[in-house]
């Protein structure tokens, strides 16, 4: 008989951690799936808001400082596009920003997922990806 077999709060206090770091690898991963742009930025942002996120009146507040170059490293864009995109999901109402300097954070307003409105007329592509495309 193993300790873990033996000590069923010691398998609850190793194996909850573990499981939970797998839930967020999968929806990382999963959010690095999406094929458009516009989609992969806010499934990337909704693993971050459900990871770091502070609720406030109907939004979530993403407890995180991230630039525009973060989110571009995790979207594989470009900083230019990362900057465009969050200023038509602004527009939209689907994202905001709260605090100045180095304290705005980023805050993803509550819209359920299942009815959030495709950015843009097509797929969102930034330049690296068009002119890969077009090899």
């Amino acid at each position: 008989m193993t300790l873990l077999e033996y000590d069923e709060a010691v398998h609850r206090r190793l194996a909850e951690p573990i499981r939970e770091r797998l839930r967020y690898a999968d929806a990382w991963a999963a959010a690095r799936g999406h094929c458009r742009l516009d989609e992969r930025l806010l499934a990337i942002l909704e693993v971050l808001a459900d990871q770091f996120g502070v609720g406030a009146a109907g939004r979530r507040i993403i407890d995180l400082r991230l630039t525009h170059t973060h989110l571009a490293a995790a979207t594989g864009a470009t900083r230019a596009t990362i900057t465009r995109l969050l200023g038509v999901l602004r527009r939209r109402h689907l994202v905001g920003t709260v605090g100045t300097g180095s304290e705005e954070r980023i805050c993803l307003y509550d819209t359920p997922s299942a009815v959030l409105p495709a950015v843009g007329p097509g797929p969102a592509v930034d330049g690296a990806q068009r002119r890969r495309q077009q090899r």
